[in-house]
């Protein structure tokens, strides 16, 4: 999580100071704030104990299904 803000925060610092081609400045910038975004919501989600990409996620879909099925 730290190591991905600073991996952005490099990547855009290079991006910014030592490439001559505006394109790859701005390529630079991108990645770099996509690493620090990652790295932000990796943050949030370890601080709410959420775990994005768990399979419990099959059984509220189980629950949903079965009280729509009961209502019908």
């Amino acid at each position: 999580m730290t190591v991905l803000l600073v991996i952005g925060v490099g990547i855009m610092y290079v991006s910014i100071k030592y490439t001559e081609s505006k394109f790859l400045m701005w390529v630079g910038i991108l990645i770099g704030s996509l690493c620090m975004s990652i790295s932000g919501y990796s943050a949030q989600a370890k601080m709410l104990n959420i775990k994005p990409f768990d399979s419990s996620y099959k059984k509220a879909r189980k629950t949903y299904d079965d009280k729509i099925k009961s209502d019908e």
